[in-house]
Order: structure tokens, then C-alpha cells, then sequence
């Protein structure tokens, strides 16, 4: 990637899951820690219940249809910092579960405004 910081860390959080036993096969480096191989997913997983991940990892694995969820987190009036995840299931039948928290402006920008926000 063409002026991305290579040092800079991976911020998205991945893990794969086995979806009879909802036990987290594989995690990336950014997602380590609660997400180690072999930790339940509703522990692996922030807000795993308030998104219904179990219940999206079971229908992903089932039916191979993907599943996007976000959840705000902090909202305030300039934004919002929002949770967005992602569930594929992946050619031998496990998960694979995409996690990442991002800022998300309110307004939408008028060109050439200077950052100020247009009301909505």
C-alpha cells in the first residue's frame, strides 16, 4: 500500500471461530488478549451480545450469507465512536469475524467550508 505507515499497527481485530463450538480458533496480533485461540467468543468479542454475534455466526455458518453489525459506542454531537463488525464464513465452515472501531462524523462537509458542518 503506496504512503500507508508500515509501522504503523493493524487496528483491525480478526478471528476465526468454529461455529458448533463458539470457541475462537485464531486471532491476528491486533486482536489478542481476551481474543487468544481457545476463549469462548462471547469473551473474545466486545459487545458480543449487545450485536447478537452467536446468533450471526450461527446463521452466517448455516445459510454462507455474510452479516454486518455496528453499535455506537460514545456518541456525542460531532460523532460517534462506532463498532463495526463483519462475519463471513469462510470455505471449510468456520468464521471468520472482522472487528473495528472507528470515528464517525455527524455532518456531512460543505466543500470548501473549512470543517464546518452542515446542519441536517
Amino acid at each position: 500500500m503506496s504512503g500507508a505507515d508500515e509501522n504503523a499497527p493493524i487496528r483491525t481485530r480478526a478471528l476465526v471461530v468454529d461455529p458448533a463450538s463458539m470457541i475462537v480458533l485464531w486471532a491476528n496480533e491486533a486482536a489478542h488478549g481476551a481474543a487468544a485461540a481457545g476463549a469462548p467468543v462471547d469473551t473474545a468479542v466486545p459487545m458480543a451480545a449487545e450485536l447478537g454475534v452467536t446468533d450471526a455466526i450461527t446463521r452466517v455458518a448455516a445459510t454462507g450469507e455474510p452479516h454486518y453489525a455496528r453499535a455506537d459506542l460514545i456518541p456525542t454531537r460531532r460523532g460517534s465512536m462506532v463498532r463495526a463488525i463483519s462475519l463471513d464464513r469462510l470455505p471449510n465452515g468456520q468464521v471468520l469475524v472482522l472487528m473495528e472501531d472507528a470515528w464517525q462524523h455527524a455532518g456531512k462537509r460543505e466543500p470548501g467550508s473549512s470543517g464546518r458542518t452542515r446542519a441536517r
